[in-house]
C-alpha cells in the first residue's frame, strides 16, 4: 500500500503543475476532512484550508451534474445516511439493518411489488423545479463521473457505494427495503435465441424488453426530452452474462486477485473463446448492450431501472470473489490493484461523485452485503416457480434456467399515444389486453416510432463477446 501511495504521489507531482497539481495532491490529502464535513456539516475546527477547498469541489460537482443546490444538498444527505449506516461496528447488526439481497424472481408477489413500487415512487418524488429523486441519483453516473466508475479497480467499490446510496434512497420513502439482483445467466441458458422471450422482460417483472416499455413496473417511465423508457433486448452481437465466466471468477482458485477481474489487470481465460482474456467488468457490459435503449449508454444507463438489478448481480458476483479470497488468505480490503489509470482510479482517490470516500473505501468490509444464492436445481430455484424452472435431470449445483413466455400484456390505449407517467399503472390507459408477445413488440414499436430517436450522448457499452445465437430471427 505504501509502494502505491509513493508512486502516485511521484506521477502526481511529475506530471501536473501549478493550481491543477496543487489541487490534485490536495484533495486526497484532505479526504479525512471531507468526510468530517459530509458528516458533520454545522462542526467546527476543520482546517479552514479543507473547508475551501470541499466547497470548492462541491461547487464544482455540483456544476458537472447540472444540479440545484436542493438537489446536491439532497445527494449529499443520502450519501451522510448511507455512510452512517455502514458505520455501525457490529457486523451482524449492521447486517440485520440492510437485509438480504436475492434473486428478483425469487422475491414474494408482495416483497416485489414493495420494491418496484418504492423504485416508482423515488421516481415521483420530486425535488425543486421539476427534478425528482431517481432522476438527480442516476445523474450521479454522467459522463465526467462515469470515468471514475469504469475502466478501472474503482468500478467493483464505486458501484457497490452507488447502490447503498440508492437503497438508502428507497428505505427513506419504504423501511425495509432490499435491492434483489438479475442473475442474467439463468436467460442465457435459455435455448437458442429464446432468451428473447424471456418471462423476465414481460409485465410480470421488468416489462416489455422490445420498443416503449408499456407494461410492468416501469411503463411509462420518463427519461428525458419528452421520451420514455425503451429497450431492444437480444439484439445481434450482444450476449448476457456466461455461467462459465462467473463461475470462474466465483470458484477458481487460480483467480484469486482483484488485478485478474478488473479492467486494466491481467485478466483470466476466457472460458468460451480460446486465446481471450476477460475480466469481471468487460463481461458485466453485456447485459447493458443486451438490454439494448437507455441501458446501452455509459452515462446514462441507471435511467432504465433494470441498470440497478444488473449491478446488484455484479456486487453478488464481488462479494462470493471476495469471500473465495478471504478463504485463501488474501486481505480483502486491501487488495486494490495497482493502476495506470490513476487520474480516476488511484486508491487514495475520492470517488467519483461521492467524495466522503476513498476509491479504496468501496473494498472495505462494511460496505458488503449478505446474499441469497444463485437458483439452482440444488434449493429448489429458489421458491420461484413463476419464472424458474430445473432442466430435466438437473444435479443440484445446476443452474436453473427462466421460462419462455408465451404472452404478454399491453394497455389497450397504448398504441394510440402517450400515456401520462403512471397512468397505465393506475388503470387509466385503458384496460389491459393479453396479446402474443409479437403484438406487444409491435404496440411499443409504434409507441416509440411517434416519440423519435433516442437522444443520447456520450459512448455507449461494447460487449466482451456475441452469442452467435442471437443471430437467428
Amino acid at each position: 500500500m505504501k509502494m502505491g501511495l509513493m508512486w502516485g504521489l511521484a506521477v502526481l507531482l511529475g506530471l501536473c503543475l501549478g493550481v491543477s497539481c496543487i489541487l490534485e495532491y490536495e484533495i486526497p490529502k484532505n479526504t479525512e476532512c471531507f468526510r468530517n464535513l459530509i458528516m458533520s456539516p454545522n462542526s467546527t475546527g476543520n482546517p479552514i484550508e479543507c473547508v475551501h477547498l470541499f466547497t470548492s469541489y462541491i461547487k464544482g460537482m455540483q456544476y458537472r451534474l447540472n444540479y440545484t443546490e436542493e438537489q446536491m444538498n439532497w445527494i449529499l444527505d443520502l450519501e451522510r445516511g448511507m455512510m452512517q449506516k455502514h458505520s455501525i461496528k457490529k457486523r451482524h447488526k449492521r447486517q440485520a439493518m440492510l437485509g438480504i439481497r436475492q434473486d428478483c424472481r425469487t422475491l414474494s408477489p408482495m416483497q416485489r411489488n414493495n420494491l418496484f413500487g418504492t423504485v416508482r415512487q423515488l421516481k415521483e418524488t420530486p425535488i425543486g423545479n421539476g427534478n425528482n429523486e431517481y432522476d438527480t441519483l442516476a445523474d450521479i453516473h454522467n459522463e465526467m463521473n462515469s470515468q471514475g466508475a469504469h475502466g478501472g479497480p474503482s468500478f467493483l467499490g464505486w458501484h457497490r457505494v452507488y447502490l447503498s446510496m440508492f437503497e438508502e434512497a428507497l428505505n427513506r420513502l419504504r423501511e425495509g427495503i432490499s435491492l434483489c439482483y438479475w442473475d442474467s445467466t439463468l436467460d442465457f441458458l435459455m435455448e437458442g435465441a429464446s432468451q428473447r422471450r424471456t418471462v423476465t422482460f414481460t409485465e410480470a417483472m421488468f416489462g416489455n424488453g422490445r420498443g416503449s416499455v408499456i407494461n410492468g413496473p416501469f411503463a411509462d417511465w420518463p427519461i428525458g426530452n419528452g421520451q420514455t423508457l425503451r429497450r431492444n433486448i437480444g439484439s445481434p452481437g450482444s450476449s448476457l452474462m456466461r455461467p462459465g465466466v462467473v463461475d470462474a471468477i466465483m470458484y477458481d482458485p487460480a483467480i484469486r486477485s482483484h488485478s485478474q477481474i478488473v479492467v486494466g489487470g491481467q485478466g483470466f481465460p476466457d472460458p468460451d473463446v480460446p486465446n481471450q482474456r476477460i475480466n469481471l467488468e468487460s463481461e458485466h457490459d453485456n447485459p447493458h448492450v443486451w438490454v439494448g435503449g437507455v441501458m446501452n449508454n455509459i452515462a446514462q444507463s441507471p435511467r432504465d431501472p433494470v441498470f440497478w438489478f444488473h449491478h446488484t448481480f455484479i456486487d453478488y458476483i464481488w462479494e462470493v470473489f471476495r469471500m473465495k479470497l478471504q478463504q485463501l488468505g488474501v486481505d480483502v480490503e486491501r487488495d486494490y490493484p495497482f493502476t495506470q489509470n490513476w487520474q480516476f482510479h488511484g486508491w487514495w482517490r475520492p470517488m467519483a461523485g461521492i467524495p466522503g470516500l476513498r476509491n479504496i473505501d468501496g473494498y472495505a468490509n462494511r460496505y458488503a452485503r449478505q446474499y441469497a444464492p444463485h437458483a439452482t436445481c440444488g434449493n429448489g430455484c429458489g421458491g420461484s416457480t413463476e419464472f424458474l424452472y430445473c432442466p430435466s435431470g438437473g444435479a443440484d449445483s445446476d443452474r436453473c434456467i427462466t421460462y419462455e413466455a408465451e404472452a404478454d400484456v399491453a394497455p389497450m390505449a397504448a398504441a394510440s399515444g402517450i400515456a401520462a407517467f403512471g397512468a397505465a399503472r393506475a388503470g387509466a390507459a385503458g384496460a389491459p389486453a393479453m396479446m402474443s408477445l409479437q403484438q406487444t413488440a409491435s404496440v411499443a414499436l409504434q409507441r416509440s416510432a411517434q416519440e423519435g430517436p433516442l437522444q443520447l450522448s456520450g459512448p455507449n457499452f461494447s460487449p466482451s463477446v456475441q452469442d452467435d445465437r442471437l443471430n437467428a430471427p
